[in-house]
């Protein structure tokens, strides 16, 4: 995943900000992942409601409104949210399946 946080666009400009999003995102959403299971262990429905909420929360706040919501319309800022949500679900359920 680090290896691919650092793909290029057609702009300088959209590289960094495309790329610190993804890192941003991988970062907190392993964060969350790990806390998830600090506090829920391997309660799978516990582990469920985690996911939920918070990868709600992070959509609702960083997720522009409207029809531009939708993750493919917008390129420079559903990189960080997306990020978090996969690699929050990745680390949760690696925790459960291990």
């Amino acid at each position: 995943l680090i290896a691919y946080a650092f793909g290029t666009t057609q702009t300088t400009e959209g590289t960094w900000k495309k790329s610190i999003l993804r890192i941003l995102g991988n970062t907190v959403g392993g964060f969350s992942a790990w806390l998830a299971l600090t506090v829920c262990g391997d309660n799978a429905i516990g582990l469920g409601i985690w996911m939920t909420f918070f990868n709600t929360l992070v959509a609702y706040l960083f997720l522009p409104k409207g029809f531009r919501s939708r993750f493919g319309l917008d390129k420079d800022t559903a990189w960080g949210p997306g990020y978090f949500a996969m690699t929050d679900r990745y680390g949760s359920l690696q925790g459960v399946w291990r």
